[in-house]
């Protein structure tokens, strides 16, 4: 949870707890650890347990006379008086007690009242239940630049059938000349569900990703072009000629990670990181404590607020229903969102479309899209593919159907061995065109997977990591003529087009169906090479000191001020419009989105347009992540890690080793808890 919920839990890190706090409530915030961790959004609330929101102290105007009206009661209120006064400043010793509004309503039988109070100090906010003062479960909101901020005046509190909901909407404080109070009405909202956001670009500085979602929208050199990312809800509004919209999905406890965008330009977003408690211990650690706080429910208020040069633009969610029994939580859905509308629009993201050339048919020529079972005794080979309904299941034992090289060879120490591999894909993809890095993405018609990326990297001192390209020239990774080689496990793999499965599978036409993406749309290889991938090599000279290859036996590298060649993927960007392909290889032809294997990079697209499950399968579970410039497949950046642990990354990687990684030896070597260093190695 965010807002109020989390903010409490930021609060408490802080140890900026208020002394008042209750032992039961500063038990539930450590609670509260487990389900959003410290840090997050740049949001910034009210304390949970305090009455009133007081910035720091500046003199009222001399003579300045405030009549403030009415904002609107919430949409659960049953009555609602306003009151609107006149306030007179007062001396700076003296603070103005007079609401400047107040809202009222009953519920069950109790007067909730929530008084808004613009005084010397600033903003203030009274909840008052049956005239009593009270510290409301949950508080409101607060966004501040220089003499500006914005608060959402709300609360919640658990009542004896209806929760008591406070709300005093929306208010503006401006501290330029003295304080001023002013009620403000953000913009009408509209509502969509299922829906995507076309982001142009990404402010990295301001943003805080658990998952790269957008590797084209990196800084040059790593990757150049649009994303659409897709949500289980959006909301969209105009501000001043300024196109806004905010992206979202539901997760186990309110909303998840949030997307703030301005004209295309994501300025900054909702952090969230899923829990990965077993259920045993969701019941004991979250859900029991929370719910012997709250009662079956709690509340969260979900805002942001962006300036951008001068203008402040609110975002809005809005107040948000979290239900507190462990049923909900495992369904990973558990928000209902009470300041939407009724019933929201819903919309499909179209696939840009390309004119098919006349020569071409596609799917219609191959014999594997519907179950079919493949058994070479000549290779081992050994496929069974059946289709049900809306999902083709992929079991292979990984033993391609034509010649391969030696192995072990040279560059490559791994014997091919047999496998147990099981696909899951869709058989009537989605497309959604938000460019998710894949490392497996996809499978061929013969059962093995296409895995396009390394896991062979070289890392600089300076923070700089280079992922080593498969298909290149400088280091040898034992590849054979089918562009293939073997990882440790002995699965036999492809990282480009194998001629030999081409040929195996082609009937004729110029576009030849070689397998299934792991969205579920068909992958094909052009003979003709009529579509090229829009990639070409990065202008601007490599950096980076120091720096270590991770193949054995390791070494130095020399990397700054050298010119990238197709060496590591980071040496391509992507350029929209040329070569008429997008950023994953995919185009549209006549009503069908497809995947192209070409003979120039990025060979096997490294990216899927389309929607794709938590687990598509293999020997090693679901794809890895990644994209083009993102390493799929491979280790992650150890920058992060190295600077937690005070080592430079040299010394963690030679710590980890080549690989897969030492981590029980790294962390003895290092001298750190086991399961510290994984968790920082693995962290995105």
């Amino acid at each position: 949870m965010e807002s109020a919920l989390s903010k409490s839990v930021q609060n408490f890190c802080a140890e900026e707890m208020r002394e008042n706090m209750t032992t039961k409530r500063a038990v539930a915030l450590v609670v509260l650890l487990v389900v959003s961790a410290c840090g997050g959004s740049a949001e910034t609330n009210a304390p949970v347990t305090t009455t009133s929101v007081a910035p720091t102290t500046t003199q009222a105007p001399a003579t300045t006379t405030t009549t403030t009206t009415t904002t609107q009661a919430p949409a659960t209120t049953t009555t609602t008086t306003t009151v609107a006064s006149t306030t007179t400043a007062a001396p700076a010793t003296v603070m103005a007690a007079t609401p400047s509004a107040t809202f009222s309503q009953e519920v069950n039988g109790h007067l909730v009242e929530t008084a808004v109070i613009c005084g010397v100090d600033g903003l203030e906010v009274e909840y008052r239940l049956d005239g009593q003062p009270i510290d409301p479960e949950t508080a409101g909101l607060r966004f501040t630049q220089g003499a500006q901020s914005f608060h959402r005046v709300v609360g919640a509190e658990d009542g004896d059938g209806p929760d008591y909901l406070f709300d005093g909407g929306w208010w503006v404080e401006d501290r330029t000349d003295g304080v001023s109070c002013e009620p403000y009405e953000g913009p009408n909202w509209e509502d969509f569900t299922d829906d995507s956001i076309l982001v142009t670009e990404i402010i990295w500085a301001d943003t805080d990703l658990r998952d790269i979602l957008c590797p084209q929208l990196l800084p040059v050199p790593i990757g150049v072009g649009d994303c659409v990312v897709g949500f289980d809800y959006v909301r969209r509004a105009t501000v001043d000629g300024h196109r806004l919209e905010i992206g979202f999905d539901c997760a186990v406890a309110g909303v998840g990670e949030a997307w703030w965008v301005v004209d295309g330009v994501m300025v900054a977003n909702r952090y969230y990181h899923p829990p990965e408690s077993s259920y045993e211990d969701y019941e004991e650690w979250v859900v029991a404590p929370m719910r012997d706080l709250y009662g079956d429910t709690v509340y969260d208020y979900v805002a942001y607020a962006h300036w951008l040069d001068g203008e402040a633009f609110v975002f809005d969610i809005g107040r948000v229903k979290i239900d507190l029994n462990l049923e909900a939580f495992i369904e990973r859905d558990n928000c209902v969102l009470l300041d939407w509308f009724t019933d929201p629009q819903t919309t499909t993201t179209q696939a840009p479309t390309t004119a098919a050339p006349t020569e071409t048919t596609m799917a219609t020529g191959s014999k594997y899209l519907d179950s079919y079972t493949l058994i070479d005794e000549e290779f081992g080979t050994m496929v069974t593919v059946t289709v049900d309904g809306s999902i083709r299941t992929i079991g292979s034992n990984a033993l391609p159907d034509h010649e391969t090289g030696s192995f072990p060879n040279e560059g490559n120490p791994n014997t091919i061995a047999e496998q147990e591999a099981s696909y899951e894909f869709a058989t009537e993809p989605i497309y959604t065109g938000a460019a998710t890095g894949a490392g497996i993405t996809g499978v061929a018609v013969n059962g093995v997977k296409f895995e396009p990326g390394t896991a062979e990297t070289v890392t600089c001192a300076t923070g700089e990591t280079f992922r080593v390209e498969a298909l290149q020239d400088i280091y040898n990774l034992g590849f054979d003529f089918n562009n293939a080689h073997v990882q440790p496990t002995g699965e036999y793999h492809y990282h480009g087009v194998s001629q030999l499965l081409v040929e195996a599978y082609e009937h004729g036409d110029d576009l030849v169906h070689v397998g299934f993406a792991a969205d579920g749309f068909l992958m094909y290889y052009s003979k003709s090479g009529t579509y090229e991938s829009g990639y070409e090599l990065a202008t601007a000279d490599r950096t980076g000191t120091d720096c270590v290859l991770s193949l054995p036996p390791g070494g130095a590298v020399n990397i700054g001020g050298t010119s990238p060649d197709g060496t590591y993927t980071s040496d391509w960007v992507y350029n929209e419009g040329d070569g008429g392909l997008d950023s994953c290889n995919g185009i549209t032809i006549g009503d069908e989105y497809l995947y192209v294997i070409t003979d120039d990079y990025p060979y096997v697209g490294r990216c899927l347009n389309g929607e794709v499950s938590a687990d598509t399968g293999g020997p090693g579970g679901g794809p890895g992540t990644g994209g083009p410039g993102g390493g799929p497949g491979g280790p992650p950046d150890l920058t992060v890690a190295a600077e937690a642990l005070g080592v430079t990354v040299a010394e963690l990687q030679a710590a980890l080793g080549p690989p897969p990684p030492d981590i029980a030896g790294a962390a003895a070597t290092l001298g750190v808890d086991v399961e510290v260093l994984r968790e920082l190695i693995e962290r995105p």
